[in-house]
């Protein structure tokens, strides 16, 4: 297990992570990926990446939350950490 860098990010920096803590991201041996991923590129896909990235948070935060629960019966949660520089500016941010 991966232990996350607790320190401050700086500039203007958003990070996805798959899990929370000390959470571990699982698998979904089903759809050959991880579940963050699998979700994650279900949504650009859907969207032809036509989404902010609140939308995107939201979502992955939602499908990873409850199918980790429903596929492993496990506890998942996606974090989101974004650096003072850019406070919560980055939920109006595209990628297109």
């Amino acid at each position: 297990m991966i232990k996350p860098n607790e320190n401050f990010l700086s500039g203007k920096l958003v990070v996805f992570a798959a899990a929370s803590g000390d959470q571990t991201a699982h698998q979904y041996d089903a759809k050959q990926h991880g579940i963050f991923t699998y979700f994650l590129l279900k949504k650009l896909q859907e969207t032809s990446g036509r989404v902010t990235y609140g939308e995107l948070a939201d979502y992955i935060g939602n499908e990873v939350t409850h199918n980790a629960i429903r596929i492993k019966d496990v506890t998942q949660t996606p974090e989101v950490r974004s650096s003072n520089d850019v406070g919560n500016s980055w939920r109006t941010w595209s990628f297109r």
